[in-house]
């Protein structure tokens, strides 16, 4: 598998974790599109998509990733017009990722509306479908977004990415839009399952399902060797208060791999066998030292 990392930070702490994967011969660089850091809502916390433009120029060959936008911070038109400067800048390494959105708190910090889960996924379909029609010159009328038939200049292509745990109407949408449909661990661990119904979705709409690529985004719980496993294993179960052997039920609950050397294979197993050819490791750190021994176990 491809591997790529998930980082965030401000320009100059990104900007290090790209050169490093680019140097290192990593397929990309994903970055998410949030306005809160976490539960702290005094963390840093930056637009992303004004990073992308500046790494578009710092970087060479690295694919660059959004996972994933919210469409309840842009409208589609914006989303649209900003992939396509992106795209232009970078040399088309840039790919778009549209989302439903799920962090209630920085909507109400910010004062975004948050609707229903169902309507942000009426929102989610109609923004892809929306997309789609830009970059073709059609015309698309929706509940919630409308767009007029015209030719829009420039339209340089931009690939897509759709991502997400749910079971089947995230996947569908993937099948029907993406470029790219990204595999997020959880507790039903059906990857395969949600594979097939992108598929049978891409085929449904008339797309070739070869086509749309397969990844997997995860934390990152590994190590070269046993003692760099346990180390790390030790830490971050002290760290949530928990015992190393009730982390790692969670993370098995979860489909998350950890271990190291044969675990770790048969950890990713099921990845594998889904079908996925990109894995986002999410390293949680800039600092490219601890980047590249997060990203060492993966390599063997």
């Amino acid at each position: 598998m491809e591997l790529a990392i998930q980082v965030r930070g401000s320009y100059p702490e990104v900007t290090r974790a790209a050169r490093w994967a680019e140097s290192e011969g990593l397929a990309g660089i994903a970055l998410p599109d949030h306005y809160l850091a976490g539960a702290d809502a005094s963390l840093p916390a930056y637009d992303h998509l004004i990073h992308f433009a500046a790494l578009a120029r710092d970087t060479g060959s690295l694919e660059l990733v959004d996972l994933v936008s919210p469409i309840t911070f842009r409208h589609p038109a914006v989303y649209a017009k900003t992939a396509v400067t992106l795209a232009e800048i970078s040399g088309g390494r840039f790919v778009l990722g549209l989302g439903t959105g799920w962090l209630e708190e920085e909507h109400r910090l910010f004062g975004f509306d948050f609707p229903s889960q169902a309507i942000r996924f009426e929102m989610l379909e109609e923004a892809l479908a929306y997309v789609r029609a830009f970059s073709s010159g059609e015309e698309f009328v929706g509940q919630h977004f409308h767009l007029k038939a015209f030719s829009s200049s420039p339209r340089p292509p931009f690939k897509i990415v759709v991502g997400g745990s749910g079971e089947q109407r995230t996947p569908r949408l993937a099948g029907m839009y993406a470029d790219e449909f990204n595999l997020f661990p959880s507790r039903d661990g059906d990857l395969e399952g949600r594979v097939a119904t992108c598929r049978q979705a891409a085929t449904d709409a008339g797309r070739n399902p070869s086509h749309v690529r397969l990844s997997y985004t995860t934390p990152v719980f590994a190590g070269s060797d046993e003692a760099g496993y346990r180390q790390l294993i030790e830490s971050e179960a002290a760290e949530r208060g928990r015992t190393v052997e009730q982390l790692e039920s969670r993370l098995a609950e979860r489909h998350i791999p950890f271990g190291w050397g044969k675990q770790l294979a048969e950890c990713l197993e099921p990845v594998r066998t889904a079908g996925v050819t990109r894995l986002y490791l999410q390293v949680g750190t800039t600092e490219v030292e601890q980047i590249d021994t997060a990203v060492a176990p993966f390599r063997t």
